[in-house]
Order: C-alpha cells, then structure tokens, then sequence
C-alpha cells in the first residue's frame, strides 16, 4: 500500500513526474527507475523542498531529516543556512495575503492511485479541499520561456498542466466529482510575487488525451517490449555516451 514513505521510492505507478521524465529522455525514466542513476540533491532544491514541508505543516520533520541546512558555526550557529532564511522570508510573503493563505487550506499530501489508459498512475496532492485541487508551486518568474523554439508559458515549459491532468483525473475517479485544479505560485525574485491560477478544464481535458496516447508507449518501455530512446543530451546519456563516429563540420 502506497504512503508517505515509500510513495517516491515505488516506481511500479507511473506518477506525474515519472511521465514528464519520459518525455525528456526515456533511458533516464528507465535508469531512474532501476536505480542507475540518481538527481544530485541541490540547494535549489532543497529550499524548495523546504518551503513545500511547511506548505505540508511538516517543517520540523523536514529539518530534523536534513541536518546540513543548519549553520554549524559563527553567529547563526543553530540556525538555518542564509538560503533557508530567504526561504523563511518567501513563507512569510505569503502567510500575509489571507486570499493566497485560503488555498493552501485542505488536506495535505493526500495520496490516491487510478488508471489512465489502463495504466496504473499515482498521484500526491499538495492541497485538497472539497471544491479544489492545488499545487503549491515556487517559482523563477512568471515570464514566458523558450520551448522548442518559440516561447511558451511558465506553466507549459514546466508541465504543470500534464500534472493538473493527471490530477483531476485521478482524484474524479476516487471521488466521482471533477474538482477545478489550481496553482498557488510565489516568485523567488528580491521582491516575492504571488500568482493563484486556474488551469481551465478544456486544457486539462486536452492534455489528458495526450496522456492516454503516450503513458501506452511509456509503460511498455517499462515493460521491457520497446527499447528506451536516448535524448544525448540529459547527464545519464552524456554519462553513458560511447562514440561511433567522426562529427563532421563543413
């Protein structure tokens, strides 16, 4: 049964982010999941990572779990790293706009399992109340960003709406009831900016259509019935790259 601690190790539901990890390189999704390779744990993350565990009331656990956030010597001895005070600063940004505040009101972390194209999926929500799915997300800006080239929303670059998706899906399966799906966005910018945004329903139902067609081929990679490609340009396949050939410039 799936919970909180072994919900990021079991690999055998594909998750939102296992699905992503497919589209940018299948040899990475499939190393990731044998355990051949691993994301470093950054700082970047990790005070995302913090900010999440007191969005998720878990702060405390989350320090007690990673002691190398604390300054070990000089006048913060005992205190967060310099990184973690700014986070401290983004929470207190947001605890102060009640509207921001009212999303993040729910249960947390709720775990729920589904299907989609008769493939097992997992998810794990942030927020869910009785009229809302909400992600907490923390991010760089709300600029426009370059995909394939031509530029595109933050909100598409990341693939937030595969994940709302993925989401609603789910939790209407578990609940017979399609609730909307927000995100509830603070900037890490000097000076924090705040976003809550729906994402439409026609867009979630659009993005779940390319779901149905791709998580076929993703989970028969899985499966070991179609070789995985490589992208050549992620770390595990600069890492495990053989040459074959000459590269001619002309």
């Amino acid at each position: 049964m799936l919970n909180k601690d072994n919900y990021y190790s079991e690999t055998g539901h594909m998750s939102n982010s296992q699905y992503k990890q497919f589209h940018v390189c299948e040899t990475l999704a499939m190393a990731e999941i044998n355990g051949d390779y691993a994301r470093p744990e950054t700082t970047a993350l990790l005070v995302g990572s913090y900010i999440d565990a007191y969005v998720e009331g878990d702060l405390d656990s989350f320090i007690e779990d990673h002691p190398q956030i604390i300054s070990s010597r000089g006048p913060t001895k005992g205190k967060p790293k310099a990184e973690y005070r700014q986070a401290d600063q983004l929470i207190e940004r947001f605890e102060r706009d009640p509207f921001f505040m009212s999303f993040l009101e729910g249960k947390k972390q709720e775990i729920l399992t589904g299907e989609i194209a008769n493939i097992p999926f997992k998810i794990r929500i942030d927020i869910l109340a009785n009229d809302k799915i909400v992600d907490f997300k923390l991010v760089r800006d709300f600029e426009d960003m370059w995909l394939d080239g031509e530029k595109v929303s933050f909100i598409k670059y990341w693939g937030y709406d595969i994940q709302g998706a993925i989401y609603q899906e789910i939790v209407r399966q578990n609940i017979n009831k399609t609730l909307p799906f927000y995100l509830a966005c603070v900037t890490k910018e000097d000076e924090p900016d705040l976003k809550v945004i729906q994402i439409s329903d026609g867009i979630l139902k659009n993005e779940l259509k390319n779901i149905e067609y791709y998580a076929v081929k993703f989970q028969a990679v899985k499966n070991g019935l179609i070789e995985p490609t490589r992208c050549e340009k992620c770390d595990y396949c600069k890492k495990t790259k053989i040459l074959k050939e000459v590269e001619i410039y002309d």
